[in-house]
């Protein structure tokens, strides 16, 4: 069974974001189970839900980061082919636990900012809530 690591929302938005227009997007890290790739391979299934304002927001990329106290570090970068939105945004992909190591030997600090382009031509940055957690095979 999957276990759920993240749950709340931030509806703040980066700098960058579009002024005035209202977006929040969830981050959960869902662990896979041993028979998806074997006892010693660990992947987590992320999942990017997000609620939007303008219907006609297309999806741009995901991109996971890790929080630093003084840079933070770019993990992964998803850009799944271009598509139209419906207030609504669903995305999953699988990537392997190293990748989620931002910390050696301390606590990861996950989180991503989903870009969406704007039918006007500018574009949109929502930040999701941070997932805490040990991720990665120390020394790897």
């Amino acid at each position: 069974m999957a276990s759920i690591v993240g749950l709340a929302a931030l509806s703040a938005q980066p700098a960058g974001a579009t002024p005035g227009v209202k977006g929040t997007c969830d981050l959960f890290l869902n662990k896979k189970p041993p028979e998806y790739a074997g006892p010693s391979q660990i992947f987590y299934e992320v999942v990017v839900d997000c609620a939007l304002a303008a219907p006609t927001d297309v999806r741009d990329s995901i991109t996971l980061w890790g929080s630093d106290k003084w840079e933070d570090d770019r993990l992964w970068t998803d850009r799944p082919p271009h598509h139209q939105n419906d207030k609504f945004l669903h995305e999953t992909f699988i990537v392997h636990e190293n990748y989620l190591d931002e910390d050696l030997a301390d606590e990861d600090e996950i989180y991503a900012i989903v870009n969406f382009k704007r039918p006007t031509g500018g574009d949109l940055r929502i930040k999701t809530n941070k997932v805490v957690g040990w991720y990665g095979q120390f020394g790897i």
